[in-house]
């Protein structure tokens, strides 16, 4: 035996498989990404406000829900505005001017959220009516 082979104990081929094996045991394989959809509404103006009478349609949407199972509610409107429940608009005349936070709220008529049918969605909504145009 020369000096040379005491100081390797193990061979260059044993070295390498080592790392291998040592980098594949410990290789994290990072999950696939996965699109979750969340629960959202949304309020868009269908009519604005035109001689003096507002109307606005209200979107929701459940992931895993139908359209026809979702029930809306709104919550906070100003004096004299309504919503329909069938057509999903909230409908009024002019208010006067004002700032009104509004709350729409839903939820699976079937299921409610996560099986609980006290449960449901919200958002907050700003309403603001102006008397005379203004310049911002």
């Amino acid at each position: 035996m020369n000096h040379g082979e005491a100081l390797k104990p193990f061979s260059f081929r044993i070295m390498m498989v080592l790392l291998a094996v040592m980098i594949l045991a410990c290789a994290d394989n990072p999950p696939e990404p996965t699109y979750s959809p969340q629960a959202t509404s949304s309020i868009s103006r269908s009519d604005g406000l035109a001689y003096g009478h507002f109307s606005s349609r209200v979107t929701a949407f459940i992931p895993e829900t139908a359209d026809a199972d979702i029930k809306i509610w709104v919550e906070g409107m100003p004096p004299g505005f309504t919503f329909n429940e069938t057509t999903r608009t909230i409908e009024g005349d002019d208010p006067g001017a004002g700032v009104w936070n509004i709350r729409v709220c839903y939820t699976d008529r079937n299921k409610g959220v996560q099986g609980d049918l006290n449960r449901y969605y919200y958002n907050h909504f700003e309403l603001r009516f102006f008397t005379s145009l203004e310049e911002r």
